[in-house]
């Protein structure tokens, strides 16, 4: 392997420091390749899938141009359950329509007009894109609770006679995603953070407790759902818990069929410190490893100083997780440490906030197809480009003073 051009990118202070030493192994067999960065849709797709082409496209080419925007290429689109008729406590665009509004109605393919042309949207500008549906919730029929938010006192909401059901609705709507819109999805992911019961009814957002046991159940039926509409290629990725460790319980836990089923192990990384462990698990079984949602929550740092704690923890995750792919939660959000992108949607305008430039130092410099390599500080990111003509080297630095760093390839 043969490299020619050596690029150093360091977020730095400001006075002398002792010089990091650390070589680089182009050979080493821990490498392995990057498929891009991402978001989630929801819920931004709501908030500006409304817009004129006039203010929309230009958001859509910041999110995914990679030499001037962000280059973003992995995409998660929510399959909404549809809160209950006259249930009104969500949060501003939380409210993400369902495509099946009763046991007896057929899946709606135009029923999320707003985040569907958004995703379009996004797929058109980035070739190669790769998407993922997601569920925070069954729809309010299925429930016990008949509220999409969870329990009525975060207890399970699904119930066990309801399980085939919600896997052959989530089947449905990517059936339907295909044939009517031409969008298919490599995966779908039917839990968002299940082991959790703060989801409680009359909440601001969907989400649903899942016990480790109908987790498994889920899995199951929906391979014979998808299989069943002719989704034999969409894979199922599992579990999305928001600790990394909580991640690795559950697919340690899963029923053998079930983890047969799971093509892909999701984690979030809010909290969690067994990176290497679930690497190792998803790699010992031969699974795609993601970082699926991530954002500032839990960091120890206030103020400004969150947005360089923030890229400590996409550094971490690529050094020590090494997820196939970074997905953060929303590239756009009206909270500038969450988002890369603040919109006035009244206005249809945007504007970057401190993490674009953050974050572009990573997306544009680690690109779908590099090869990541590994290094002895977990601050320091290395890649090779997929041409094998450049090394590029993303370094965060939050220790108030300069950190220069020698690097030998070998």
């Amino acid at each position: 392997m043969k490299c020619f051009l050596l690029l150093l990118l360091v977020a730095v202070a400001a006075a002398p420091a002792e010089e990091h030493r650390t070589t680089l192994d182009l050979q080493s067999p821990e490498a392995y390749r990057f498929e891009g960065w991402g978001t989630s849709i929801a819920w931004w797709g709501l908030q500006v899938g409304g817009w004129g082409d006039e203010s929309l496209d230009p958001l859509i080419t910041a999110i995914t141009d990679p030499a001037e925007g962000l280059g973003l290429s992995v995409f998660r689109y929510n399959v909404g359950g549809g809160d209950a008729p006259g249930h009104d406590h969500m949060r501003p665009f939380g409210e993400v329509p369902g495509f099946q509004p009763g046991p007896d109605a057929p899946i709606d393919p135009e029923a999320d007009p707003l985040q569907r042309r958004v995703l379009q949207k996004l797929v058109a500008a980035s070739p190669g894109a790769v998407l993922e549906a997601f569920s925070n919730s069954p729809p309010y029929w299925m429930t016990r609770s008949g509220c999409v938010s969870g329990g009525k006192e975060g207890e399970p909401n699904l119930p066990d006679e309801r399980i085939d059901d919600f896997a052959n609705y989530l089947a449905g709507v990517l059936a339907a995603y295909r044939d009517r819109h031409g969008v298919v999805f490599r995966t779908i992911d039917p839990f968002n953070e299940p082991n959790q019961t703060w989801w409680k009814a009359e909440g601001t957002q969907e989400g649903c407790f899942l016990p480790e046991s109908q987790q498994s159940a889920v899995a199951t039926s929906l391979r014979r759902a998808l299989d069943a509409q002719g989704l034999a290629d969409t894979g199922i990725a599992a579990t999305d818990e928001h600790d990394i460790d909580l991640t690795l319980r559950n697919v340690q836990r899963l029923a053998p069929d079930a983890l047969a089923a799971v093509t892909q192990v999701n984690t979030h990384s809010y909290r969690g410190t067994k990176r290497r462990e679930l690497r190792e698990l998803a790699a010992a079984q031969g699974k795609r490893l993601w970082q699926s949602e991530s954002g500032p929550m839990g960091l120890d740092a206030r103020g400004g100083a969150v947005y360089l704690a923030m890229m400590e923890r996409v550094a971490l995750d690529l050094s020590e997780l090494r997820p196939a792919a970074w997905v953060m939660w929303q590239v756009v959000d009206s909270s500038s440490v969450w988002s890369c992108l603040g919109v006035d949607e009244k206005a249809e305008s945007f504007k970057p906030t401190p993490n674009f430039a953050l974050y572009a130092q990573f997306t544009r410099h680690l690109r779908p197809g590099d090869l990541v390599i590994p290094t002895t500080d977990p601050r320091l990111v290395a890649a090779v480009a997929a041409n094998c003509r450049s090394v590029s080297l993303i370094a965060v630095n939050r220790e108030g003073e300069p950190k220069p760093y020698r690097v030998a390839i070998a």
